[in-house]
């Protein structure tokens, strides 16, 4: 025989009801603004990627902060994997030394590089810092968020079972 665990409201229909449903709106609504927190918090993280890959002259900037934005966590932490490595790389034809292609000379022996190309973006340091203040809001968007919710879910548990009204069977 299975249990279930019940609720049995003692007193009379206006007063425990009306108080219980007065709690549950209360709670769904602090849900509703904590979850408007978590979607700002998501959305300011993907604006953070794109603002940094633009300042990196990442040209799928707008993918990585799709990827982000609307499936998170994952696509965010591959981002950071991959984010420096989008550099093109030559081979010196002087020595074989690998180096990137916006080094003018070579780094091991100073030879002049054929394949030059100045693709400096000079946005990036203003992009690099909206980043890096975008992700910072975002992450404590979401931490409140997070902590919001627990705290309600808790707080409104507690509210429910200290209340005399209600029995739990």
């Amino acid at each position: 025989m299975e249990q279930f665990l019940t609720y049995e409201i003692i007193g009379s229909a206006d007063g425990p009801i009306s108080m219980l449903i007065s709690e549950g709106l209360w709670f769904a609504a602090i849900i509703c603004i904590l979850s408007l927190l978590l979607l700002a918090g998501h959305v300011l993280i993907a604006l953070a990627v794109y603002n940094d890959a633009r300042s990196k002259s990442n040209r799928d900037a707008l993918m990585w902060a799709l990827l982000v934005g609307f499936l998170g966590l994952i696509p965010g932490i591959i981002y950071l994997c991959v984010r420096n490595n989008v550099q093109n790389y030559v081979i010196c034809p002087q020595c074989g030394c690998s180096h990137l292609i916006q080094d003018l000379t070579c780094p091991r022996c100073g030879a002049s590089n054929p394949y030059f190309q100045q693709s400096v973006n000079p946005l990036a340091p203003q992009q690099a810092h909206q980043a890096k203040i975008q992700l910072i809001i975002g992450l404590i968007l979401l931490l409140v968020g997070i902590v919001g919710i627990i705290v309600s879910v808790i707080a409104f548990l507690t509210a429910l079972l200290q209340n005399p009204m209600v029995a739990i069977h």
